[in-house]
């Protein structure tokens, strides 16, 4: 992941800032009058140059024809110097500069793409609690997911298991709490995996939430999401390992479960996989009592 740097036109009303601060007391002046005609990227180009030796960010605001083009170009600034913030490993900085930003879309986003890219680092390198700090900052469910599921299997790698189940369950309980979107319906399903180790009871439970959203939502006209979101669709949720898994401990409530979708080919695939499990079991049975004593 990256960030994705947006230039704003006119329909879009994003930074309305006249000058940003890093502080009470420090303001930054306005360079000459940009023509109007003037390269937005020469411009971003050019204030993302204003990095001084101890690495202090220095914001220019413009004073331009034209307030959606001075708009524009203000968001393209904070973006271009919040960009230098995370190349250089500044994330407080970045997510400083984030916060700037008064579009309040954008700026979500941004926070959360530094955050998540904040937390990944930290769970590489093992520092576990600063990890969940950033995490706890994403609002974007593929990323807090991602990023959650990963502290758990390090937390359960390193024999804390607790802690692990602690991270789950928040995350659970967050995912919850989320429109009912093609996001939540998968994320829903990796955490039925995810926390089949810890409380198979709890899978079940999470599994009835994702079929709730799965029946909520008509994938059959996909409403339009933003770029950065990633479009899920039916058939990109795994219900044959969810299913699979789940038919293993109780394979009357993964039928019963995989019934209760309404969607026909989710449903039917749902069905087939827990069947075939059953048919398994059933010759793995078979076989044992055929075998000589």
């Amino acid at each position: 992941y990256r960030l994705l740097p947006m230039i704003a036109s006119g329909g879009r009303g994003p930074c309305s800032h006249s000058h940003v601060s890093r502080d009470d007391s420090t303001t930054y002046a306005a360079p000459p009058r940009y023509s109007s005609r003037r390269s937005r990227a020469d411009a971003a180009r050019e204030l993302a140059e204003h990095v001084d030796g101890e690495g202090e960010f220095y914001l220019r605001a413009t004073d331009v024809t034209g307030a959606a083009f001075q708009e524009g170009l203000m968001l393209v600034s904070l973006l271009s110097l919040l960009l230098i913030a995370v190349q250089q490993g500044e994330m407080d900085q970045a997510i400083s500069i984030a916060e700037r930003i008064s579009d309040e879309s954008e700026r979500s986003i941004q926070v959360s793409l530094i955050s998540y890219q904040a937390s990944l680092k930290l769970v590489k390198n093992g520092q576990l609690e600063e990890a969940y700090q950033w995490a706890r900052r994403i609002e974007f469910l593929p990323q807090r997911v991602a990023v959650f599921n990963a502290l758990a299997q390090k937390l359960r790698a390193s024999k804390e298991e607790a802690r692990a189940r602690v991270i789950l369950d928040e995350l659970s309980d967050w995912t919850n709490k989320a429109d009912q979107t093609p996001q939540k319906a998968k994320a829903l399903l990796t955490l039925v995996i995810e926390m089949m180790p810890y409380d198979s009871e709890r899978s079940f439970e999470l599994l009835a939430a994702a079929i709730r959203t799965i029946n909520a939502i008509d994938f059959s006209s996909p409403k339009a999401e933003s770029p950065r979101v990633l479009q899920v669709t039916l058939d990109m949720l795994d219900l044959e390992t969810v299913f699979s898994r789940l038919a293993r401990i109780n394979n009357s409530r993964a039928l019963q479960a995989a019934q209760s979708l309404i969607h026909k080919d989710a449903s039917l695939l749902a069905q087939a996989t827990v069947s075939s499990q059953i048919l398994a079991s059933n010759r793995g049975v078979q076989a044992q009592k055929s075998a000589p004593n």
